[in-house]
């Protein structure tokens, strides 16, 4: 649709700045194992994973390198599917071009992906990088030692991307069942499962549509439902279903239920995987991570009205810190009688703008957003 100019590029803008926001110095990380040289292993959990639980993708890691020989390292990146599902084969091709040399400067080692879209783009797309599913390598192994016994029934939603794969559907059952769980089946299921909303960007080109694909799978069942893909989670999970992660059974984050976890907002996905690469330098690579930008150090105080704006209108907090800053900076902002401002920024192709109050902290408070792709002279850019 979008070669045949039926389907506007913005419809797909959202998800692809946030693939290459994924492969930056900011959230991407390519590692060996800790004090070894060789890897004959990658754990690739996949870059919606690592900003929805990334605590989860942390004792995942530790576990794998606990029982695996040869070396595990860890690689944090997008593997490409957002680029493919937007029509932009372009984008594609050279994201998977980068996968396949950064995979052999690697010495070639299994991938072992815990997301099926990962696996389903290297088995199609890459067969030269033999990938396997993190469900199918823990179905090997003991149980980690902390993982949360469920004894109840809950109903296994396959993702879209697994329906060509029966073993990895198979590994994910079979760890639920030691984990406790009665896997019910939905109407559809297997090969015949329904999507969640997210797969081909619907969720993103069209978010009613998306919305209400979610609400209608989460209604074939009154249970509970077990999901092994994120973005899968953070779909049923905005409906209000009661909704689990395999991963969070697994690796239980101490003193918290994850069936009535919230979905993790788009602007905290996006800080966490940021923060993680942080957090996974400092701490196992002894590293220093790259000093944060002027604007990270603002601090923002988001009403509950204010943030559900900010989510719906897929605007960033790091945009509104970049937006902010740069109006208090250059004093581009408009003076409301309310003692409030109202600023606008041009990073790329989207005008954003923001109403803003200052604190006598030094926060601000944040009243008001949306944006426009009409060009204003002088919002170009994150600075004056």
């Amino acid at each position: 649709m979008l070669l045949q100019q039926k389907m506007p590029p913005s419809a797909h803008e959202f998800a692809l700045e946030d693939m290459v926001f994924s492969n930056s110095p900011s959230a991407s990380l390519l590692r060996p194992e800790p004090g070894r040289r060789e890897t004959a292993w990658l754990f690739y959990p996949g870059c919606r994973l690592s900003g929805t639980s990334p605590s989860q993708v942390r004792d995942a890691y530790g576990f794998l390198r606990n029982f695996l020989e040869g070396g595990v390292g860890l690689w944090l990146r997008c593997c490409g599917a957002p680029a493919r599902w937007a029509g932009r084969e372009d984008l594609f091709r050279k994201e998977a071009e980068e996968t396949l040399r950064i995979w052999k400067s690697m010495g070639s080692p299994v991938i072992i992906a815990a997301c099926t879209g990962c696996v389903d783009v290297f088995r199609r797309e890459l067969p030269e990088i033999r990938v396997v599913s993190l469900w199918e390598v823990l179905e090997k192994e003991a149980m980690p030692e902390e993982f949360l016994k469920m004894n109840g029934t809950l109903a296994v939603h396959d993702p879209c991307t697994a329906v060509d794969y029966p073993e990895i559907r198979r590994a994910a059952r079979s760890m639920a069942s030691r984990a406790g769980i009665d896997c019910e089946e939905l109407p559809m299921t297997a090969e015949l499962t329904s999507c969640c909303g997210y797969g081909g960007l619907q969720e993103c080109a069209n978010p009613e549509l998306g919305s209400a694909t979610a609400s209608s799978r989460c209604g074939e069942s009154s249970s509970d439902y077990l999901v092994y893909c994120a973005m899968c989670r953070t779909l049923f999970a905005r409906t209000g279903k009661r909704t689990v992660h395999l991963l969070e059974v697994l690796f239980p984050a101490p003193g918290k239920d994850p069936l009535s976890m919230p979905a993790v907002s788009w602007s905290d996905q996006r800080e966490n995987r940021a923060g993680f690469v942080r957090e996974l330098l400092g701490t196992l690579w002894k590293e220093e991570s790259p000093m944060p930008e002027e604007h990270e150090a603002i601090k923002l105080v988001l009403p509950e009205d204010a943030g559900k704006i900010l989510e719906t209108r897929r605007i960033l907090t790091d945009t509104v810190k970049r937006a902010i800053r740069n109006g208090e900076n250059s004093g581009r902002k408009i003076a409301r009688p309310d003692g409030a401002f109202a600023t606008c920024l041009k990073p790329a192709s989207v005008t954003y703008w923001i109403v803003y109050r200052p604190l006598e902290d030094g926060a601000f408070e944040v009243l008001n957003a949306w944006s426009h792709r009409m060009t204003v002279p002088g919002t170009e850019g994150s600075l004056p």
